[in-house]
């Protein structure tokens, strides 16, 4: 292998050169390995295109010596081996005695078609891999020379191929391999001569120029799909620079590939002529790229190769996704339309249908509705919008006391008195302008010339475009009803003077009782006192009859004298005006029963009056109503222990009842009617005293404010007595 600094100040030939220091890059290092191409002039004067990679050293200096350290010497190994396989060149080196490979770089591998599997050279035959075309074998080649020998050598590959390449070889002696080994580099062009060289080189620049300035993508590949060169059209399309691309296989490159992919190209080429295929190029950054891939075989000087012609689909491979868009979604409309079109014949169908049932269920109705209309026995008619009659029932024409042809097709003002006739058109006209029912009492001239009294129900109907059409209409014959209502009248204002006739003569009443009642109380008392002074006279008398008739006498007159009493306080009630003001109930039951508790100290009484019931009314007369309540629960419930009163209140029909209940005697429900009566009673009065005006009382003070009362009680069970008052 030739040293890198046998490079240093080589002259650049060729357009496309770049000439860096190579062993300057390589005691300073670099960051990352990077290549380019370069273009020198060799020994013999020609011209040699190499790949030149600058790669991170680890060693600050190139030249190697017997002193220097061992960190030095390692480095400087380690730089050899990664120059021995990063050179583009064939490098091998094998042992001269066998011809068996110890090592070879990649570019080896290429040369002799092992590109992808360059691990397996290693124990094969140099012999083997590169047999002579003509003259002797490698090997013998290389034995016979002392110094490092340079030769042209030309070999068949193991596919059949015949190669050229220019050998630089080193013969040395390696103990670990136990004989000679030789390291060679194997260059594939051969070196030129003088004019040969110099139109070489011209034809090789504008080959080279054709191939970066074709219009067209390609990529030559070999016959196992190895890259051997790209323009600069497909380095762009495939996002690779050149270097990067050489030596790629085929499959690599085409997303999607297989081990048939290649082979079927090139069967497929030989066999057919050019074969053009669409598939996807792998791009360096990931994505992919649609390409059209023509493949052609190209044949010179006994070997094949696979031209692979690359031309950017994606404009086309949009427009033919959008074409395939665009009529994928045409059928999916053309469908859907399908669709829609069967759903609304379908509709259609059931419409049809349900309008067929709707007639039939029209005719129906419309026949129901004719009998109908001819057998209500209510006069019915219809108008247009002109006034004119377009329609009646049976009962009109009769009503009307005319047929029905005398009636349609005229208006009001032909069949009716001049002066109704303009109340209808009136009345008509309206209805038609508001579009609201109209009610309204009128006269109507009916059969016979009776002058009838009616009540008009009309209302508009419209057509089917929704304008007013005309009207309908009811007539209601109220004639009986208003000389039943006429008469209703006359009683009613009979009714009211005898009302009034009768207030008087209560009036007149209550005050002729109130007179008869205060009058009484004179003789009575004349009779009192006499009763007094005769008992007084026969004091020394021994007791006997006429003392005996005279307590008769004073206890009657007590009793008289109590019942007028009573009779003033009935007459006072009903006499008096009614004051309405908010009355506390509860505070006015408390004190009464404080009152009775004061009046009998020796009972003991439980009562429980509920709090909070207030009311409209006369505080004075509701005075009244409570004593006498809760006064009869205080004296039925003398023979109970305990005895219990509760005064309180509860919903009943809708209105606020106030009760009084106790726990005494009770009643009997079949006698409820006599308790509001006056001077009924149903305890006999020697056990419960009393006159019997006090519930009577109670009654009329409640009927004055709007209220009733009424009882409920069971033998022995206690009594409940309840009342209500209006509002």
């Amino acid at each position: 292998m030739r040293p890198p600094s046998r490079c240093r100040g080589l002259p650049r030939a060729g357009r496309r050169s770049r000439v860096s220091r190579f062993g300057a890059a390589c005691v300073q290092g670099c960051q990352k390995p990077e290549e380019r191409q370069r273009r020198f002039k060799a020994l013999q004067n020609g011209s040699r295109c190499i790949a030149v990679r600058r790669v991170r050293l680890y060693a600050r200096s190139l030249a190697s010596s017997q002193s220097r350290s061992g960190r030095e010497s390692l480095a400087m190994a380690r730089l050899n081996e990664r120059l021995f396989q990063l050179t583009r060149d064939g490098v091998c080196r094998f042992a001269l005695r066998s011809g068996r490979i110890l090592a070879a770089n990649a570019g080896w591998a290429r040369l002799v078609e092992f590109a992808d599997a360059p691990e397996r050279l290693v124990g094969e035959t140099v012999d083997r891999l590169m047999p002579p075309v003509e003259g002797p074998p490698l090997r013998e080649r290389l034995a016979g020379n002392r110094e490092p020998p340079s030769f042209e050598y030309r070999f068949r590959t193991p596919a059949g191929w015949d190669r050229r390449v220019t050998v630089h070889g080193t013969v040395t002696h390696d103990r670990r391999a136990r004989g000679k080994t030789v390291e060679a580099i194997f260059v594939p062009a051969g070196v030129q001569d003088g004019a040969d060289a110099n139109r070489s080189h011209a034809r090789e620049a504008w080959l080279n120029g054709l191939v970066e300035h074709a219009s067209e993508a390609f990529t030559i590949h070999d016959e196992r799909g190895c890259l051997l060169e790209a323009n600069g059209r497909a380095c762009a399309l495939l996002g690779h620079a050149g270097e990067e691309l050489v030596g790629r296989d085929l499959r690599d490159l085409i997303a999607g590939s297989h081990e048939e992919t290649v082979a079927n190209l090139w069967r497929q080429a030989r066999a057919a002529g050019p074969v053009t295929v669409d598939v996807y190029l792998q791009r360096k950054d990931g994505t992919r790229r649609p390409v059209e891939l023509r493949a052609s075989v190209l044949e010179a000087g006994g070997q094949a190769r696979l031209l692979c012609l690359l031309r950017d689909a994606s404009g086309p491979r949009r427009q033919e996704e959008e074409i395939r868009r665009l009529r994928a979604e045409l059928e999916r409309k053309t469908a859907e339309r399908s669709e829609q079109l069967a759903s609304a014949s379908q509709e259609l169908q059931h419409e049809l249908a349900a309008r067929q049932r709707a007639e039939a269920a029209w005719r129906e109705q419309s026949g129901f509705l004719s009998v109908l209309l001819e057998t209500v026995p209510v006069p019915i008619f219809f108008k247009d919008a002109e006034g004119r009659y377009v329609g009646c029932n049976r009962a009109f024409e009769q009503f009307m006391g005319m047929p029905r042809e005398r009636i349609v097709g005229k208006t009001a003002h032909e069949i009716a008195p001049e002066t109704l006739a303009d109340a209808y058109d009136r009345a008509d006209r309206e209805l038609l302008a508001s579009g609201e029912a109209q009610r309204y009492e009128s006269q109507v001239s009916a059969a016979r010339g009776a002058l009838r009294d009616v009540v008009f129900h009309k209302a508009v109907f419209r057509r089917g475009d929704g304008a007013r059409g005309g009207l309908v209409g009811a007539i209601l014959d109220v004639t009986e009803r208003n000389q039943a209502e006429r008469e209703i009248r006359a009683l009613n204002e009979r009714l009211r003077e005898r009302a009034l006739e009768l207030e008087t003569a209560n009036r007149e009443l209550q005050t002729f009782s109130y007179s008869v009642s205060h009058d009484l109380r004179t003789p009575l008392r004349t009779i009192v006192g006499f009763a007094e002074a005769l008992e007084e006279d026969l004091a020394a008398v021994p007791a006997g009859a006429v003392r005996d008739h005279l307590g008769r006498i004073r206890a009657a007159a007590r009793r008289m004298d109590e019942l007028i009493e009573d009779l003033l306080k009935l007459a006072r009630v009903l006499r008096a005006e009614l004051h309405r003001e908010p009355v506390d109930l509860s505070s006015l039951a408390g004190a009464v029963a404080e009152e009775l508790r004061q009046a009998w100290p020796d009972r003991e009484v439980d009562v429980a009056i509920a709090p909070g019931m207030r009311c409209e009314g006369d505080a004075r007369l509701l005075r009244i109503v409570m004593e006498n309540l809760l006064g009869n629960a205080w004296k039925f419930t003398a023979g109970r222990s305990p005895a219990r009163i509760e005064v309180g209140w509860e919903q009943v029909g809708g209105a606020k009842a106030y009760f009084v209940r106790d726990n005494g005697t009770g009643f009997d429900m079949t006698q409820v009617r006599r308790l509001f009566v006056p001077f009924q009673r149903l305890h006999p009065a020697d056990e419960y005293p009393g006159h019997g005006i006090g519930l009577a009382t109670v009654q009329r003070i409640l009927a004055r404010h709007g209220g009733k009362a009424w009882a409920e009680g069971r033998p022995g069970a206690g009594a409940t007595f309840f009342f209500v008052l209006a509002g």
